[in-house]
């Protein structure tokens, strides 16, 4: 298996905003370099929820539903946090796409005890062929570039740690432009 590169680092003033407005530290992007699959997937949803909750908040511009959105399911388009951040377009259709994968991963790990044990690169490699293009493109939501390269799709199936860190750190980059609307 090829080597993940390490975690990202931006200069500072992006760091402290992350951290300050979202909650993400250098110390927990740090960790992520040492952390098994498993855990590293964990992680990465926590990031993305509260990416989420960050958003929504953020366009209900009232903190005292804090409490009432942290609560939401993540993927239930119905009545959860994608179906708010659909309704008011807080995302575009492909990082919609990247909460729904990311969670159903997600759910899979926790929700069975074989699973504790994930390698990423084995559960792509598992993918049926629609669910590796809804792969791919939920792991590259942060490419405006379309059509998207062929390259950059190959890498999402052979470093998924990378395509799930980078698609979520887009929807946190997404969070900062929100809070300066």
């Amino acid at each position: 298996m090829a080597q993940e590169p390490r975690a990202l680092r931006w200069p500072p003033e992006i760091e402290q905003e992350l951290e300050q407005s979202v909650g993400v530290s250098r110390k927990l992007l740090d960790s992520l370099e040492s952390d098994d699959d498993w855990t590293f997937l964990i992680k990465m949803h926590g990031i993305l929820e509260a990416g989420l909750n960050h958003l929504l908040l953020t366009r209900l511009s009232n903190p005292d539903l804090s409490r009432i959105v942290a609560f939401l399911p993540t993927n239930d388009q119905r009545t959860g946090k994608l179906a708010f951040i659909k309704a008011y377009k807080l995302l575009s259709e492909e990082a919609c796409l990247f909460v729904r994968v990311l969670s159903e991963v997600r759910n899979r790990a926790v929700h069975d005890v074989k699973n504790f044990d994930l390698n990423l690169v084995e559960y792509v490699r598992q993918l049926d062929a629609n669910q590796r293009e809804n792969w791919q493109i939920a792991m590259t939501s942060w490419d405006k570039n379309k059509p998207i390269l062929a390259s950059i799709k190959r890498v999402t199936l052979t470093h998924p740690r990378v395509a799930i860190l980078n698609s979520c750190m887009s929807i946190m980059f997404e969070c900062l432009i929100q809070r300066r609307r």
